[in-house]
């Protein structure tokens, strides 16, 4: 009763802040925008997205591999596209993550170690997004960066840095697992965290998913950029670094359907304080949401037509 109560929560939710943003900038001045800007930046910067997105899931596969569960790359594809199509219908990317998650336990096994696989594949990418954010901030300190601008940069660099001490520290993990009344909860968390503390036994596979982390935001980054041509603007890729890694790290919370209209707001915002207009911030975010979506239907179809028939098999060779 509770989840089906925060989930129409959340598409209520979702439908207000749409409607909050189209009263704010109407529909009328987006589709001007939309037809005035260059398709051929707008396809580029398509092309670099899902770009990224590949790169995502050979991370998560090297990952996976890495604590022992052997991938092959067609399958590792496979469940990420699907889980993205579940995204569409529940708040920020945690359906997807929870699907691929589900997905390779059921058919390999090794659950805390596929859950562990996940988890530390969102947690590398956080690690990149306030790294590159933080430190190109640092560097651009002579541009004269709006102070709100550093005080979320910063603000997101403590929360991953205060993450990063449960994860590595076990003495702080412990101390936080003494909230945890249940003894059975407990012993499944101490074991994911197990699994969680691998990165600190292996720093190398720490620093290559760094390393393919840090590529995807540079590409994201750069899809944002293109975008922003296709409109016309002319702000330096730099603030582009600098302000993404923030619109992506509000999309992940998961209070709307997709991150649909935190995104959006935290465009707005952010935009807003290095002179980009209400209008195109939306636009920019809009076409964000809009590859997204894209992908995500890839993934339906992608799902309907060949791995739902991978996990039938499994599910029938299991009865037998």
């Amino acid at each position: 009763m509770k989840k089906r109560v925060f989930f129409i929560a959340r598409i209520a939710l979702t439908i207000a802040l749409a409607v909050v943003l189209f009263k704010f900038v109407p529909y009328s001045k987006l589709s001007a925008i939309f037809r005035s800007a260059d398709k051929r930046f707008l396809s580029a910067g398509f092309g670099v997205f899902f770009t990224a997105t590949v790169l995502v899931v050979m991370r998560w596969r090297y990952i996976l591999c890495e604590l022992g569960t052997v991938l092959s790359r067609r399958e590792a594809f496979l469940s990420f596209f699907s889980g993205l199509f579940f995204n569409l219908f529940f708040p920020s990317s945690i359906a997807g993550d929870v699907f691929r998650a589900a997905s390779i336990s059921y058919r390999h096994g090794h659950t805390h170690r596929v859950a562990s696989s996940v988890f530390l594949d969102r947690y590398t990418g956080a690690v990149s997004l306030a790294l590159v954010a933080s430190t190109v901030a640092v560097f651009s300190i002579k541009k004269n960066i709006d102070p709100r601008i550093l005080i979320a940069v910063y603000g997101f660099l403590a929360a991953v840095a205060a993450g990063s001490l449960a994860i590595f520290s076990r003495r702080v993990f412990k101390f936080l697992t003494r909230i945890v009344i249940s003894r059975a909860l407990h012993a499944k968390i101490v074991k994911f965290h197990d699994e969680l503390y691998y990165f600190r036994r292996h720093p190398p596979v720490f620093f290559k998913s760094l390393l393919f982390s840090f590529t995807i935001h540079i590409l994201t980054c750069y899809a944002f950029y293109l975008n922003g041509l296709a409109f016309g603007l002319k702000i330096s890729f730099v603030d582009y670094v600098i302000i993404v890694p923030l619109l992506m790290a509000v999309a992940f919370i998961p209070v709307t359907v997709a991150g649909a209209g935190t995104r959006e707001a935290a465009s707005i915002y952010f935009f807003a304080l290095v002179g980009i207009a209400p209008g195109v911030a939306l636009s920019l975010s809009l076409l964000n949401l809009a590859a997204l979506i894209a992908v995500s239907i890839l993934g339906g179809l992608i799902y309907l037509a060949f791995y739902h028939k991978q996990i039938q098999i499994k599910a029938i060779a299991r009865e037998a």
